[in-house]
């Protein structure tokens, strides 16, 4: 049995490759042309060769993989001679090749030597006497390309169109060639091909339902700590690189970073969630700027004189010193106090510095305000 993939086709009874690995028979890598066995007189004319039409490139209808044609193209002897057989039983030996054509379609010609059985005379005489066989040919289904055409796709082959349901052949190694009653197919259909499909259905439910990761380890412990390392390997690397991306979202804030990806945020998240922090932080910020900025350039309360001479308080103010006999601080809160002082020397600390410096001129005789009686 050879190890590929099927899945059972629509409207019939057929199956249809794919790459994975499960089993098919190998009565699949079969493939037969009707009346096309022929002899060929040899130069020594004792000798006589068969020659066997095998492919002639067009598309054919196969039992198991549909719409079938060979690419002719990549098609070649698996070895320099292949062996010719009957019914592709390796005990009834005819022959070997010794030439084979794929221009248009795939020939191969080989002697015939009916010394080597009785069967193999036997299959002479039947033919000297008119009987017409058929031939068939085996592949390599290790090595070919198998190209599964979808029903209602389509591909070219050989020049043909080839519809879906069906498969190309390509890469197709020829491992031998048969000479046939019915073709190999035709012959072994009710025994042995309806079989093996029974078998692989079988086999395809019993993995189904019985295989587990413990028995799998079991029977395939290699394998599984293969399989187990490498997926942990790409895990731990996975969530790496998430991280990476989760801490390049999050920028200079580390302990977001950590929580995003404890919780399970994507790198996505995260960037909402610092974009989300930014723009709060930012409306915190502006609102105490703001506020400062009031602070800062509100005016300051001057103090009306008259209002805190007729104030209740008034009588508690304490009796207030000319200004020839206050120190320079109280001059200052004096000038800070009083309005009039503000308009005439000017309201800020150029006009304090002002008041201040032109009392202490006047008390040192040094300035004199104009309009005064001299005594």
């Amino acid at each position: 049995m050879m190890t590929r993939k099927a899945k059972r086709m629509k409207n019939n009874n057929q199956f249809s490759p794919d790459m994975n690995k499960t089993e098919i028979p190998q009565s699949a890598a079969v493939f037969t042309m009707g009346r096309s066995v022929t002899f060929k007189k040899s130069d020594d004319d004792q000798k006589q060769n068969l020659k066997l039409n095998l492919y002639d490139g067009g598309v054919h209808n196969h039992l198991y993989w549909g719409n079938l044609a060979f690419s002719l193209e990549g098609m070649k002897l698996a070895r320099k001679r292949v062996p010719i057989l009957f019914a592709h039983d390796t005990n009834i030996r005819l022959g070997m090749s010794s030439a084979a054509s794929f221009d248009g379609g795939f020939e191969l010609e080989g002697s015939y030597m009916e010394s080597l059985s009785p069967d193999a005379a036997a299959v002479k005489n039947d033919m000297d006497g008119g009987f017409e066989f058929e031939s068939s040919l085996a592949f390599d289904l290790a090595s070919a390309k198998l190209e599964w055409i979808d029903d209602g796709q389509s591909a070219e082959v050989n020049g043909k169109k080839l519809k879906g349901p069906g498969t190309v052949v390509r890469n197709c190694k020829v491992i031998e060639g048969s000479v046939c009653v019915f073709g190999a197919l035709n012959n072994t259909r009710t025994r042995t091909f309806e079989n093996d499909n029974n078998s692989f259905l079988e086999r395809n439910r019993n993995m189904t339902e019985k295989m587990t990761i413990e028995s799998f380890k079991a029977d395939h412990s290699d394998l599984h700590a293969e399989v187990f390392n490498k997926g942990k390997a790409d895990g731990e690397k996975a969530e790496r690189d998430l991280f990476a991306r989760i801490v390049e979202a999050c920028g200079d804030d580390k302990a977001m970073a950590v929580q995003c990806f404890t919780d399970g945020k994507t790198p996505e998240e995260a960037l909402q969630m610092r974009n989300d922090k930014l723009a709060k932080d930012n409306a915190e910020l502006t609102v105490k700027l703001s506020k400062a900025s009031t602070e800062k350039t509100a005016p300051e309360k001057k103090v009306d004189p008259a209002k805190t001479e007729f104030s209740d308080d008034a009588g508690n103010q304490p009796e207030k010193l000319s200004a020839d006999n206050q120190t320079e601080k109280q001059l200052r809160e004096s000038f800070a106090n009083d309005v009039k002082l503000q308009e005439e020397f000017g309201d800020d600390k150029e006009g304090e510095d002002s008041y201040v410096a032109f009392v202490k001129n006047q008390k040192a005789g040094n300035a004199k305000i104009f309009g005064e009686k001299q005594g």
